[in-house]
């Protein structure tokens, strides 16, 4: 140890080494990382194996139109309409789009 021999040799006799992590920290920390780490690989699991938005599609859309509407809803940019308002079917009055994936414009 770098100092003063007689110094350090001293404050080692007066000061006594305590812990500063007691059971209750140590489950803390432990369980804290452990519940983190569990929900991280959850919510990872439910982004890339299961369904990660979930698209209203038509009725009439069967087997792989629902399949190919759902993949383009991922990606495809959406609007907001209220709901006291009718859908607009001219294409520039949805300008106003929420886009949810920058990579995907």
């Amino acid at each position: 140890m770098l100092g003063i021999p007689f110094l350090s040799t001293y404050i080692q006799r007066v000061v006594k080494e305590q812990t500063l992590a007691d059971s209750v920290d140590w489950l803390n920390y432990y369980c804290s990382s452990i519940l983190l780490a569990f929900f991280a690989l959850a919510i990872s699991a439910k982004q890339y194996f299961g369904q990660a938005i979930n698209c209203w599609v038509p009725n009439e859309f069967k087997g792989s139109w629902e399949k190919y509407a759902e993949d383009y809803c991922f990606v495809a940019n959406s609007y907001y309409v209220p709901f006291d308002m009718e859908v607009p079917s001219d294409l520039s009055k949805r300008a106003d789009q929420i886009t949810y994936y920058r990579h995907a414009e």
